[in-house]
């Protein structure tokens, strides 16, 4: 008897989640072939994954249940068979039973299967619907819906743990005008354009999405604004320089863009108006730029002169607050940042590290006997020397890295993320790769080697704290002789063996 009402109970067991697969799922997956219509969320479609989840879970018991109780049926029915032409004999009647649970249970696993297969398929739709959900039929990208989730994940991360991002809004300059002269299907063609554009000049991680209309966002995770300024400052001269082809015709438009950062107390909708401000502020100058919202005044970063190869205008401000300095913030014989723009990023630096908690590593780089190649082989050699040198350095580093002319003869790298360890193997490398190549000009050869010092953000540091250790181990590498490294631990200046720097 107990076996029989156990057969039964698993039986209707069967039965409902064969039903809640068949009707309760369908009822989420009719719903979400029209999102819009229907107004499901991304939390309805999740609440269909674990719903199906948990009927996989429970598939997976009752059929371990039946396969166990199976086995020890066909071991009993075995062993009665086997007994079967005893002398006493078995009753038919007990042998014929058996026989018939042992069926019942193997047409009761052939119901799981099919349960299974049915759980499987209706998986594979629930999640072809959620990605049909959550992506811009016309471009392919995330859309509004896959957007908002996304912010809300980021600004919730933001608000928990600190971790810092972007959001930068675009928007396709004058397409109306664009839509008006050449067509909508011409539009719909360079909005595609537009979006696999955007793919290509950001990060795998930055998330592109349609907006609506001919807007776009782009979140850049785990980013501070800093990193996220060279991401998108790709993006306006890319775009202009890109051709959309539709029925025959090359066609050329132009974006403009606005970048923010999440600060503290902020909600999406407060970051996406900053974003918006610094949108409408570059649309307002000029168009074909992107301009950055620091929280206070609105600033442009990516001028439309830019992406005409012109020297930008630095420091540039557009709404309230202090306007910045008008000095130059570019080296023009290297072309690199000059001391200005890199005390000031340093400054931006050392705020985040402590605020985020984060490795900070400044590198200084000193072309040993400098003056003296300058002096003995004039003007040539001393742009031979400079060129070469800011070129290994900037073919050295990681995007994020920041690489300037400190002064007449030294150069310094900022390292964001990078530990003290991992700086010091940087600084060996770029000193031997420099060493090992000589310079030849017109009528002179030079061997060229350079001394280089590092350190680390320390709690308390403040920019000048952080220079001045970097300083003192670049001159303790040129008063030990020149060609070496040395790091500053907090305390003193101390050398970095071979042994160190390859760890």
């Amino acid at each position: 008897m107990e076996t029989s009402s156990t057969l039964v109970v698993l039986a209707v067991i069967m039965a409902v989640v064969e039903l809640i697969a068949g009707a309760g799922l369908g009822w989420w997956l009719r719903g979400s072939q029209e999102p819009a219509a229907s107004g499901q969320s991304p939390d309805e479609l999740q609440k269909a994954r674990t719903a199906l989840s948990k009927l996989h879970e429970l598939a997976n018991r009752v059929a371990a249940d039946v396969g166990e109780h199976s086995s020890r049926m066909q071991t009993i029915s075995n062993e009665l068979t086997n007994h079967a032409g005893d002398e006493n004999g078995l009753d038919p009647v007990v042998l014929g039973t058996v026989t018939q649970i042992v069926e019942a249970n193997e047409r009761l696993q052939q119901q799981l299967k099919s349960a299974e297969s049915k759980l499987q398929e209706q998986a594979h739709q629930i999640e072809v619907h959620a990605a049909d959900a959550m992506t811009d039929a016309l471009t392919g990208a995330p859309n509004r819906r896959r957007f908002d989730a996304e912010l809300a994940d980021r600004m919730a991360a933001w608000k928990s743990h600190g971790t810092p991002f972007c959001l930068m809004m675009v928007d396709v300059d004058h397409f109306k005008k664009f839509n008006d002269a050449h067509g909508h299907l011409a539009g719909d063609e360079v909005l595609r354009g537009v979006s696999r554009a955007l793919r290509q000049k950001v990060r795998d991680s930055d998330i592109v999405a349609r907006y609506g209309g001919e807007e776009f966002a782009v979140i850049l995770p785990a980013s501070a604004l800093a990193d996220a300024e060279k991401v998108v400052a790709r993006a306006c001269p890319y775009i202009e320089q890109s051709e959309f082809e539709f029925e025959g015709k090359q066609l050329k438009v132009t974006v403009s863009g606005g970048l923010a950062q999440a600060r503290a107390g902020e909600d999406e909708p407060s970051l996406i108006k900053r974003a918006d401000e610094a949108l409408y502020a570059a649309k307002k100058g000029g168009r074909n730029c992107v301009f950055v919202h620091g929280g206070e005044a609105v600033r442009q970063i990516v001028p439309a002169a830019a992406a005409k190869g012109t020297e930008p205008k630095a420091g540039r401000t557009t709404t309230a607050g202090e306007p910045s300095s008008s000095e130059p913030r570019t080296d023009l014989q290297t072309g690199l940042p000059n001391r200005t723009g890199f005390c000031e990023e340093v400054r931006r630096r050392v705020a985040e590290a402590h605020r985020y908690e984060s490795k900070l590593s400044l590198m200084m780089v000193k072309v040993d006997n400098f003056r003296n190649m300058s002096g003995r082989h004039g003007s040539p050699a001393e742009d031979l020397v400079l060129k070469t040198v800011s070129q290994f350095l900037s073919a050295g580093m990681r995007e994020m890295d920041l690489v300037a002319r400190f002064t007449e003869d030294v150069f310094s790298v900022l390292l964001p993320g990078t530990p003290l360890s991992q700086a010091t193997g940087v600084a060996e490398r770029l000193r031997t790769a420099v060493a090992r190549c000589p310079l030849r000009g017109k009528d002179f050869e030079l061997h060229v080697t350079v001394s280089t010092g590092a350190a680390e953000v320390l709690p308390g540091d403040d920019s000048a704290a952080l220079l001045k250790r970097a300083n003192a181990a670049m001159d303790a590498a040129t008063a030990a002789g020149c060609d070496c490294t040395f790091i500053h631990n907090g305390k003193t200046a101390e050398p970095v063996s071979l042994k160190e720097a390859t760890a």
